[in-house]
């Protein structure tokens, strides 16, 4: 697990959740699992506290108060993680069916499988290391 991996557990996952989250991340074979696990019931999972908004991909992609430009992501196609600017994250998200964790130095975007899924944005504010 990365430091951006630790970050969204330590951050945004209900601490009831957190050891189980923990370990699926750190076990190679359990990693899509974890992506899986955003795919419906995300707020099963998401401290409500650092929800600041639930949305559409449309409405995400007219979202300008986003400042993170870079973002780590997760999914069924990247299992362990790639770095993508936010143009292309949102690119990726508009075409991906799947679920998509992707975490920013400030916020974190939590996509639900479907084209018509519901997307959260989460509070993180951290510092970069």
């Amino acid at each position: 697990m990365n430091n951006y991996e630790k970050k969204f557990i330590d951050k945004c996952i209900l601490s009831s959740k957190k050891d189980r989250l923990s370990y699926e991340l750190n076990t190679l074979k359990k990693r899509r699992t974890f992506v899986n696990r955003f795919c419906h019931e995300s707020k099963k999972y998401i401290d409500h506290n650092c929800i600041i908004a639930s949305m559409t991909i449309k409405e995400l992609n007219s979202k300008t108060s986003i400042i993170d430009n870079e973002f780590y992501v997760l999914s069924d196609l990247y299992l362990n993680g790639i770095m993508l600017c936010y143009k292309d994250l949102i690119s990726y998200i508009n075409n991906e069916f799947w679920s998509i964790i992707a975490i920013g130095t400030t916020c974190a975007i939590v996509k639900e499988e479907g084209l018509k899924a519901c997307t959260y944005l989460l509070k993180i504010e951290w510092k970069v290391w």
